[in-house]
């Protein structure tokens, strides 16, 4: 269900998870653990919880099977998209209870009716002006108002307070350029900068409604 409903990330190691208690359990094998990955160092407190994060994060292992292909995904919200697009089968639609909005994913359905239509404990920030109704959200979001950057780049020695933009920074390393052009082909390591070639050399292509695919 993890994989299916991914809601909540450990900024860590990237691995999602449908809850947050889900998410506090598998933070928690990261802070103690005899189980070290080769790859990274990190720490797990059980083996299978070690073999879990090398085939998510290092090995990339898609779990998801198509029902009518032997094409194979890493999420399932991949696997729908590649059924409309190949098979012409169409996704499951979750619709909201409380008005006419229809979504893709049960979470994001969850997440809706839970934010718009029922009542739901807020959490705000000490520092600013943010709230999220999410306690893991306000957790990532403090890091922000800290100088701890613990996530060192083992290339450049440069360091981030978060996880996620050293693994960000790392694609500059590897040179995966993984953001392409669709008009000429020209490809970039950072959304940003395919966003910039956008508008420099293609604004006659921008209506307001394209999006960059990740």
């Amino acid at each position: 269900m993890d994989e299916h409903y991914t809601r909540v990330i450990c900024d860590i190691c990237g691995a999602g998870f449908a809850s947050d208690s889900r998410l506090r359990a598998h933070v928690a094998s990261h802070e103690k653990g005899s189980y070290p990955c080769e790859e990274c160092g990190k720490h797990f407190s059980k083996m299978v919880s070690k073999q879990l994060h090398i085939e998510m994060v290092h090995l990339k292992v898609k779990r998801n099977k198509c029902k009518y292909c032997d094409e194979t995904f890493r999420d399932y919200y991949q696997k729908e998209k590649h059924a409309l697009a190949v098979h012409g089968i169409k996704m499951r639609e979750y619709k909201c209870g409380f008005c006419p909005k229809v979504f893709v994913r049960g979470s994001n359905l969850r997440s809706h009716e839970r934010l718009c239509h029922i009542r739901a404990e807020t959490f705000s920030c000490e520092v600013c002006d943010y709230k999220t109704h999410h306690k893991n959200t306000l957790t990532r979001h403090m890091v922000c108002h800290s100088d701890e950057k613990k996530f060192q780049c083992q290339v450049c020695k440069k360091s981030y307070a978060r996880a996620r933009t050293l693994k960000e920074h790392m694609r500059i390393h590897n040179n995966d350029r993984r953001y392409a052009c669709q008009y000429c082909g020209r490809a970039f390591v950072q959304k940003c900068s395919l966003k910039g070639h956008l508008k420099t050399h293609h604004r006659e292509h921008q209506n307001g409604d394209s999006q960059i695919q990740e």
